[in-house]
């Protein structure tokens, strides 16, 4: 049972606009024990907006960022927890300026649908989304889709390209994202890093490209280059990025995000960037592949998404960063559950037992709860959340950032 609630009010250092729109990040310390069966929960309650978040038994400082009004936060806000808590405190409180255009810039098919499904489908008509890579990785025979439908990799692998790169293009139609504004660049998958230091990938690696751009509403000025290059690759995003004029880009976050494709993909978006003569305002940064992946998901769907703390930051690119996050109504999630079935990778039926187990190394005891999805992928419950967070920084510091530390994302 949750014990009694903690009311925050805004300190003097807090100067606050009633009518403005705030992302608040609380953060919640508590007290471990060795003894506790199932993981601590808290409740943040601002205005018409209340969150349910699962904390993990191995941390004792835990961040939770939930969206308000300014005189909802003036009103205070209301914190309770299943366990004794040592200190809850507001962490930082960041200002929701208007997102205009967006883009959303996707290493591998289903990445915008897991971290910004939901603000995508919100906001469908002002959406664009690049997919860098066919997602046509397989390494074994056994792991494609109809088990038995090829004997060989290079047929399983060319099937898998065709119909992720398809749901790259389509899938985003379900929640009224237009065809015509989705691409994918058939990159070969687990090669970005290759493509944004320069190297060329082998000519076999590449072979699925123009099966994957046969689903393009949008020609580009690398459909016809045989194997994709750093110039190349830069020269096609340069062209979309100024063809769409966003005002927002949305990136994998390469501080927190560890997956190698996901720091090359924001690699080549920075070097694109210095190249357009249209530069967006602002970049939302977004995660997928954390650091400890144990650690970064308790909880159920339904929940309260990740929020990033300074512990999950892998390296120190970015000075001025703010927290935003999009929060999700029960049908915008089940919404957004549909994306996640659409897509090939993650509908996996013989996940059961995977996730049980998974659940016990987790100490999470999902398998306790009536989870959404539990035969199917791990990542079904973790992004299946009622918030989705981001990290805001302005597009110059992003593209300085890049520059100064560029090493380091490789």
């Amino acid at each position: 049972m949750p014990l009694a609630a903690t009311v925050l009010h805004l300190g003097s250092q807090h100067s606050i606009s009633a009518d403005r729109f705030y992302t608040v990040t609380v953060e919640v310390r508590t007290v471990r024990s060795l003894l506790r069966f199932l993981p601590p929960t808290v409740h943040i309650k601002v205005g018409g907006v209340e969150l349910r978040s699962v904390l993990h038994r191995r941390r004792a400082c835990h961040n939770v960022a939930i969206p308000a009004v300014g005189r909802e936060l003036i009103a205070g806000i209301t914190v309770s927890a299943s366990v004794a808590v040592q200190t809850i405190r507001i962490l930082r409180i960041d200002q929701k300026d208007s997102l205009g255009a967006l883009m959303i810039l996707s290493p591998h098919p289903d990445d915008a649908e897991l971290a910004a499904g939901g603000l995508y489908m919100d906001r469908c008509r002002d959406v664009s989304i690049v997919t860098l890579s066919s997602g046509d990785r397989i390494d074994n025979i056994s792991s494609q889709y109809v088990r038995g439908l090829d004997k060989n990799l290079v047929d399983a692998s060319a099937r898998k390209a065709t119909i992720r790169s398809w749901n790259s293009v389509h899938t985003p139609s379900l929640v009224g994202v237009p065809v015509s504004r989705c691409v994918n660049l058939g990159l070969p998958d687990s090669y970005l890093m290759q493509i944004a230091t320069g190297k060329v990938p082998p000519v076999a690696a590449s072979r699925h490209k123009a099966i994957c751009r046969s689903f393009n509403a949008v020609s580009m000025p690398g459909d016809d280059a045989k194997v994709p290059t750093h110039g190349a690759t830069v020269g096609d995003l340069c062209h979309l990025i100024e063809l769409w004029r966003p005002a927002t880009l949305i990136l994998m976050d390469p501080e927190i995000d560890v997956h190698r494709d996901h720091r090359a993909s924001s690699l080549l978006v920075a070097d694109a960037l210095e190249r357009c003569s249209h530069r967006p305002e602002t970049v939302l940064l977004c995660s997928v592949h954390h650091r400890n992946r144990l650690l970064s998901h308790p909880g159920r769907a339904f929940d309260a998404g990740y929020t990033a703390s300074e512990a999950d930051r892998n390296d120190r690119f970015f000075a001025e960063v703010e927290n935003y996050v999009h929060v999700l109504s029960d049908e915008s999630i089940k919404r957004k559950a549909l994306l996640l079935e659409s897509m090939c990778e993650l509908t996996h039926r013989r996940m059961r037992a995977a996730n049980f187990f998974l659940s016990i190394i987790r100490l999470d005891f999902r398998f306790l709860w009536n989870s959404v999805g539990g035969d199917r992928h791990i990542y079904y419950n973790r992004f299946l959340r009622r918030t989705e967070f981001f990290r805001s920084v302005k597009t110059k510091h992003f593209i300085d950032a890049v520059r100064c530390h560029r090493s380091k994302f490789q």
